[in-house]
């Protein structure tokens, strides 16, 4: 894969559509299927809808919120969670598996840690499904099939598991563990249980994310408070194996990081702080607060170069990255000058893109007190049509991985 790190000085070419002029849906061809949450009498629940706006089908339908949907790899199911109220103020939480039908809904599990609720994953055969399970005081890394049989806890109790996901195509799973005498990224072989330890120094190990190929891995390190040894702080990149670690970008602040599919380049957002009245008494000091976004070829000693608007999404063959800018989606393809421009009135969010890479989906919020709605069209700003209109009040959304 080819991608351009430059600052993008070219000429831009802009895509002149607004939402007035929609395109009409039967010229959309419906390849996929999207995925959200509505709420609606003060409850939330979990709809399927063809890309073209047919096949609108309602997976669930209880007095309880049901939330967070997330795809299999083959497209067939979805899981997603459920919120109960527990003892004192404190929610609990259950794990479901519904067929992309509406049909065979069924608990997985009922003892989800609060961690749990970004820390779900399914296998790559769409068979199993991990998650933290919490006992006591610890979150445990836990494996079950889709059927509800062969739970296994693969983590040890006082050793706590976060940002957990599985191989893209192999059995083994990566997690940061951290316990009194251990702590660091691990593989863990999600049949044997064995365990491997990719790094060496102690500290925060946050959003390891494999490439699509399941070869590179990309992380955010950070150190513990007052801790002093270790390697620096910043952006990561190595081989799954663990070795060829190489920093990528020398920085503390930094909140996100999303590396592209060929593990080629990374996104990332960095959190700064401004003193607005610097003139002060450093007690009656004010501190403004704000994000900056970059992409990074995922190299040493790469040059960062800033991206305006919110934190990009990268299409899923890699090619593309679309982001957020006022009012416009901007549009990157690799090895193409300049942006593609798309005005999207009143655009709330991107969501993100069709499992083919040639789609874009983003919430849309027609006015102050109005519920979001969802938009769709084509990464070169053609056929702009309303898919989900504002009486669902979608909160969610999330594409289907296959068409």
């Amino acid at each position: 894969m080819k991608i351009i790190i430059r600052t993008f000085f070219c000429l831009t070419l802009i895509i002149t559509i607004s939402l007035g002029a929609l395109a009409n849906n039967s010229s959309f061809k419906g390849e996929d299927q999207v995925a959200f949450v509505s709420v609606i009498n003060h409850n939330k629940d979990i709809w399927v809808i063809n890309d073209d706006g047919t096949g609108l089908i309602k997976l669930t339908d209880n007095p309880f919120p049901e939330f967070s949907p997330q795809w299999s790899p083959d497209g067939t199911k979805l899981l997603y969670l459920s919120s109960h109220k527990g003892d004192f103020i404190q929610k609990k939480y259950k794990l479901w598996v519904v067929n992309s039908d509406g049909s065979n809904a069924h608990i997985l599990a009922d003892d989800l840690s609060h961690n749990s609720l970004n820390n779900i994953d399914w296998s790559p055969d769409s068979n199993k499904i991990i998650f933290l399970s919490r006992k006591g005081e610890d979150d445990l890394l836990t494996i079950i099939d889709v059927d509800g049989n062969n739970r296994r806890i693969l983590t040890d109790k006082d050793i706590q598991a976060d940002y957990i996901s599985f191989s893209p195509n192999k059995s083994e799973i990566l997690a940061y563990l951290k316990g009194d005498d251990e702590e660091g990224l691990y593989i863990i072989d999600s049949k044997k249980k064995e365990k491997q330890k990719l790094t060496d120094s102690k500290g925060k190990y946050i959003q390891a994310q494999w490439s699509a190929d399941g070869r590179k891995i990309a992380y955010i390190y950070k150190k513990h408070l007052f801790q002093i040894f270790g390697q620096k702080e910043g952006i990561y990149i190595m081989d799954s194996s663990g070795k060829n670690n190489i920093q990528v970008v020398k920085e503390d602040h930094i909140t996100k990081i999303s590396l592209d599919p060929a593990g080629k380049a990374i996104l990332f957002s960095v959190k700064y702080e401004k003193v607005t009245n610097p003139e002060a008494h450093i007690t009656d000091q004010n501190t403004k607060t704000y994000y900056r976004r970059y992409i990074v070829a995922a190299k040493k000693n790469a040059n960062p170069q800033r991206i305006k608007g919110s934190l990009p999404k990268w299409s899923p063959d890699g090619l593309k990255f679309a982001h957020q800018d006022g009012s416009y989606v901007h549009i990157k393809v690799s090895g193409q000058k300049g942006y593609i421009k798309v005005p999207v009135s009143n655009l709330s969010s991107i969501v993100g893109w069709g499992p083919n890479s040639n789609k874009v989906l983003c919430e849309v919020k027609p006015g102050l007190f109005a519920n979001n709605e969802l938009y769709v069209f084509d990464y070169h700003g053609n056929q702009v049509y309303r898919l989900v209109d504002g009486g669902f009040n979608v909160v969610f959304s999330t594409w289907s991985p296959k068409n």
